[in-house]
Parts: C-alpha cells; structure tokens; sequence
C-alpha cells in the first residue's frame, strides 16, 4: 500500500480547527526553550499572526497546564501555583513539578511582553466577539452529535437512523442560526457546516430510494453554501441534483447534451487551464456512463480512454499498465499540492471513481475475448477499491486525533466524554469481535486453494459469508459486495467487518 504520511498531513492541513491547534501547540513548543529564544520566537511568529490570537491561545495553555497538573482554575489557581514554586525553591519538587514551573515561568514572561507591546490586548472582550464565540461553540456541539453515524452514510451503508440523526442535528442548526443576529460573524460557519450536513444527508436518501427526499436536501444545501459565501460548493450541489433528476426521468440526450456542452468550451476559463481539464474529464466520465447505460460499449470505452488520458494529464497516472500501488501513491502526491481536508479526500475519492469506471469500460470490452486480461483488470479495480477504503480509515484516524487534540485544550462539560468511532478497541479486540466467521472462511479458502477438502462447517460458513452484504465496522472497510467463489473470497477477506 501506498505511504499514507503525505495523505494524513494534507488531510490535517484542512480540518476545521488546524491553524488553531498549531498555533496552541507551536506556544507549547516555545515553553520548552530558554526565555530568550522563547520571546525572538514570540516576535517573529507576531511579523504574521495578529497578537489577539496568540493572546488567546496563551490562555488556553494555562488554562490546559493547570488542569493536567490537577490544579483549580480561576482565584484558587494562584494558591497551587505559589504551591509549586516553593516546592521548587526548597528542592522538594519531582522532576516533572521542575518542568511545569519553566513552563509557567516562561509563559507568563510572554504574556508580560505581548501586553507590553500590545496593551489593547487586556480590555474586555467586546460583545460581538463574545456573541462569534458562542454561536460557534453551540454550532460545534450541534454538529458533533453526528461522529457516532458520520461513516455510516457512505456507499452501501446508509441507514434509516443515521439519516433521522442528520436530520435532528439540521434541524438544531436552523434554529440556531435563525436566533443568531443577522451580523454575527460565525453564522458563515454555521452555514456551511449545515451545507455539508444536507448534502451527506441527500446522498443517504439516495441510497434508500428517498428521491425527492434527496432534491429538497440538495437545494437547502445549495441555500446554505450560498449564505455562507462558498458558491463553488453550491454549484456542485445542484450539479448533483441535475444529475439524480436526469437520471430519474430517464432523459439520456439531456445528460449528453450537458456533458457534450462542457466539453465544447473554448479557451481556460476564470478558474484556470487546471479547472477546465478537470470538467473535460468530468464531461467524459458523464458520456461515458450515457453510453454504458444505453448499451453502447464501444462508444463508452472510447470516452473512458479520452478521459484515462485526460486524468493522465493532471498527473494522475494510469494504472492500466502499471504498479496500482505507484500510481495510487502519484494520486496523492497530486492532490495534496492542491487540496487540504475533506476537499483532498474528495478529490482523491473521484480520481479512485473515475479510473474504477475506467477500468469498468476496459472490462466490458475484453471480457469475452480475453478473459486472463479481464481478469486483470478486475484486480486493478480490487485495488481501487481497498484503496477507497483504506483512505477513508486514514481520514478517520487523522480526525480522531485532531479531535482528541482539541479536547484536552477544550475539554467536553463534565459529565460527557469524546466519541471514538471504532469504539476504543485494541486490534485485538476487533479481530476477536468477528467471531469465527473470518476465521473460518480464511481456513476454508486456504483448503480449498491447496487441493484439500474443506471443513464441512467452514464450507457453509464461506458460503453464507460470500452471500452476505457487508457494511463498515470498527476499521471503517468500505462496502463491497461479495460474490460467489474461492478467488473473490480469498482477496477480500478483511478484518474489522461484520455481516449486515
């Protein structure tokens, strides 16, 4: 598999709360140095960052020192810390209380220069500040209660209560934002995490079948990323909804007709040369599918090698011919030197799209004259697809630890804990959750491929394993639909899943 360094460090780049957590840590790192070096550090981070900010994040690490040290906050504080520096002084402290002091030490000697450069820094905080802060607090609290289903929503998991979770977490977000003041400045924020929730939350009605369910959801997240000032996200939600009701109402030259007109544009357009190629390959991949859809597989591998070719342009290299693993690790490199966050993993996710239906097209075509070739292709396309999967898990991870960062400077009200998606089990413990079922398809599978006769009860467990759906768990294992055979069986055995 691919390195997944570059990948983790792209995703990290673009989570929500990434510039705060490196300014919080980058503070912890000057603590640690002599109070010289520690102050030129200070000064030459202020050439770039508004001193507000640093002041504010002074704040939280004291605050986070104090409470990993087990001391009170607020007027009793000032007691503890007396406390400490006397233990120091008397030489009775442990090597760890020696550290916390330096710490301290050097950090209020910060906050004595920042204030001294900056004295505005200690008036109060005024009331539209404090209203920003608030919305943005009750809207991060809001949108949380969606971490225990946010992977349960993908393709081939979605469920009728994941989906009534969105929506009571939507409904919350509206009323909050209707309360908010016109001219507070979080409500952006507000809005575009509710755009993102309406348009998981369509995508999951689609999977159930609930069309015009998915419709409204679309345009109320177009609504919303229009409020929030991201219209390229508005666009791609009514893209979306243009192509579900094309694809209800049957209407085929429709879809052609908008792909054919994208591809017909002259010159590189406001979003550069990049952008235009990115729609040419997009327009492909759509007449590729009206042609696939109509039966026409010669007309549709036509399109998907133009579009094989296309992508190749971007940088994101073939697979066809190569090493899967060499290309996928190209693909990354690509696309974390333009995009950061959710947007890296939804690049990466429709490069992984667009090549499986690539290598889709290639397949309809040498199925029947070349079988070896076809069943080649088919192993690109497992690649793909463990691809898939394993980026999703690595988002997972990356967000994890983004959020178990964020609660130790913000912990959650006493009474409430962090929600771990896979459960806080070892390895172990996820491998032992399967039961014999994996176990056993794994024995009977390595029987089967060495000539011996199976076990009898692995041989009925295989087979009802193989006639099964299977749905994400703790490691996060895409959906994929097993089929019949000793082959298909052997190559997506798994651990962390468990039959729907």
């Amino acid at each position: 598999m691919p390195s997944w360094s570059e990948f983790r460090t792209g995703i990290a780049k673009g989570l929500p709360n990434a510039e705060l957590l490196g300014q919080l840590g980058q503070l912890e790192t000057w603590l640690d140095l002599p109070r010289a070096d520690a102050l030129e550090a200070m000064r030459a981070e202020l050439n770039g960052m508004p001193p507000l900010l640093l002041y504010r994040a002074m704040i939280v690490v004291n605050l986070t020192l104090q409470r990993e040290a087990g001391m009170p906050t607020g007027p009793d504080a000032n007691h503890s810390t007396q406390e400490l520096f006397n233990k120091v002084q008397q030489s009775e402290a442990t090597a760890q209380d020696i550290k916390l002091a330096n710490q301290f030490a050097v950090l209020w000697e910060l906050f004595g220069a920042l204030l001294a450069q900056h004295p505005e820094l200690s008036q109060p905080v005024s009331a539209a500040a404090q209203a920003k802060m608030e919305l943005q607090l009750a809207a991060t609290a809001i949108f949380k209660r969606v971490d225990p289903v946010a992977g349960k929503l993908s393709a081939g998991t979605g469920t009728a209560a994941a989906i009534d979770t969105y929506e009571a977490v939507i409904r919350d977000a509206k009323a909050l934002a209707a309360n908010a003041r016109m001219d507070n400045e979080a409500l952006p924020y507000v809005y575009s995490m509710m755009g993102r929730a309406e348009r998981t939350t369509a995508n999951g009605c689609i999977q159930l079948g609930r069309f015009a369910d998915a419709l409204k959801l679309f345009a109320a997240a177009g609504e919303d990323f229009t409020r929030a000032g991201e219209p390229a996200e508005a666009l791609d939600c009514a893209n979306r909804a243009g192509t579900l009701q094309q694809q209800l109402s049957g209407r085929l030259d429709t879809a052609a007709e908008t792909a054919l007109g994208s591809l017909v544009r002259r010159g590189d357009g406001e979003d550069g040369p990049a952008a235009v190629s990115w729609e040419r390959v997009c327009a492909l991949m759509k007449l590729a599918d009206v042609a696939g859809t109509a039966a026409d597989a010669y007309e549709a591998a036509q399109y998907a090698e133009e579009a094989a070719k296309a992508l190749t342009d971007l940088g994101y290299r073939d697979p066809h011919g190569g090493d899967p693993e060499a290309a996928a690790q190209d693909w990354i490199a690509t696309a974390c030197a333009g995009f950061t966050g959710t947007a890296l993993l939804g690049r990466l996710s429709q490069v992984c799209m667009f090549f499986d239906g690539i290598l889709g097209a290639r397949l309809a075509a040498v199925v029947k004259k070349n079988p070896a070739e076809a069943d080649r292709l088919q192993q690109v396309q497992f690649a793909i697809h463990r691809l898939q999967s394993d980026m999703q898990r690595e988002t997972r991870f990356v967000m994890a630890d983004s959020n178990r960062q964020f609660a130790r400077y913000f912990p959650p009200p006493p009474g409430t804990q962090l929600v771990e998606q896979d459960g806080g089990k070892t390895s172990k413990q996820k491998w032992a959750a399967c039961g014999p079922w994996t176990r056993g398809c794994s024995r009977a599978s390595r029987n089967a491929t060495s000539g011996r006769t199976p076990d009898s009860r692995w041989m009925t467990c295989s087979r009802q394993l193989t006639s099964w759906r299977w749905r994400p768990t703790a490691l996060g294992i895409r959906y994929i639909r097993r089929r019949r055979g000793w082959d298909e069986l052997t190559s997506c055995i798994t651990w962390g899943v468990e039959p729907i």
